[in-house]
């Protein structure tokens, strides 16, 4: 079930929210990086390579468009391969003989050693190169294409930090105000994840079970709520001339006027993943319908429950609510 979150790296990494991307970062080491071909690295030359390979997969999700769960992690794996190759020629014969001298359980040991350096230490410098991609997407979008080349010869690395930490998105802003937690509404995407204006999606207002025959996948339906709330409405969306959808969500409210999401979004080879602004102050992996999930919350008290269902990305969110109280609605999700 864990090879479901490598499905993920057929839409757009760079979209997801930062616990997300740190659980994928995770399961690619666990499942797709094999340790006995890095033997000869050192630990830093082994975190850089898991590193470089995690962003080469998320820039190219068009290589991963198609595959299943097994062939995305075959595919991780040859690219790993070939980089730690590349490595080891350029370091030179030494490190086939210290290969050849070290023990089977000094290897193992090595081996484990160096998984566990690499999901502790990797993970910071992977997440600084994803923001300063999305902040130098943000600063593109803001200039347009021939300000941001402008700019780019002008200032050369100092761009990025024209968009400071402390510069958010929209979603984030009406997060600090709102009982709305981050939208989920899909975005029209191109082959690399790109917004595109063309082809737009035709929303449609649906009730639970409405929307589940829209579905092009298998979707449960809420059936334990948290106290106090009640269906608000469902929406599915549709490209012009289809009947399936690829998304869908359901809403609920309370008397406070807290709104409960629940987003699905089936994954396949012309799909890129998008999900709303959400940036968490704690994070916890739990274990959801049997399979890992991620429950992150913010300092607004706006919660988040994530995980992969065979194909299919879901996730649900709102605001005052015990990690207990998502995990059973998730799992009464039929």
């Amino acid at each position: 079930m864990e090879h479901n979150w490598l499905l993920l790296f057929r839409g757009n990494i760079y979209t997801l929210t930062e616990q997300v991307q740190r659980t994928l970062f995770e399961q690619y080491c666990l499942q797709a990086v094999p340790w006995e071909e890095l033997d000869g690295l050192s630990d830093e030359s082994a975190q850089r390579l898991a590193g470089d390979v995690f962003i080469w997969a998320a820039n190219h999700s068009r290589c991963f468009r198609g595959l299943n769960e097994g062939n995305c992690a075959s595919r991780l794996r040859e690219q790993v391969r070939l980089q730690a190759v590349r490595l080891l020629r350029q370091a030179g014969q030494a490190i086939g003989l210290d290969r050849g001298r070290t023990g089977s359980d000094e290897r193992r040991a090595a081996r484990s050693h160096k998984r566990d350096t690499i999901l502790s230490g990797a993970w910071p410098a992977v997440s600084r190169r994803i923001r300063r991609r999305n902040r130098l997407r943000l600063l593109a979008s803001k200039l347009g294409a021939v300000g941001f080349m402008a700019a780019a010869l002008l200032i050369g690395g100092l761009m990025f930090g024209l968009v400071t930490s402390g510069d958010r998105g929209p979603g984030q802003q009406a997060e600090a105000s709102s009982n709305r937690p981050p939208d989920d509404r899909p975005v029209p995407a191109g082959s690399d994840g790109s917004t595109v204006q063309s082809d737009p999606l035709i929303e449609l207002k649906v009730s639970g079970q409405e929307a589940k025959k829209y579905a092009g996948f298998a979707m449960g339906v809420p059936t334990a709520l948290p106290s106090g709330y009640t269906f608000d409405e469902g929406m599915v969306w549709l490209r012009e001339g289809e009947s399936k959808t690829d998304h869908a969500m359901l809403v609920y409210t309370n008397e406070s006027g807290y709104l409960l999401r629940v987003s699905y979004q089936k994954l396949h080879k012309n799909s890129a993943l998008t999900v709303g602004s959400f940036m968490p102050e704690t994070r916890t992996d739990v274990v959801v319908r049997g399979t890992k999930a991620v429950f992150s919350t913010t300092e607004n008290q706006f919660v988040r429950l994530e995980w992969m269902e065979g194909n299919v990305f879901v996730s649900i969110s709102g605001r005052e609510l015990d990690e207990s109280e998502l995990i059973r609605m998730a799992e009464g999700l039929k």
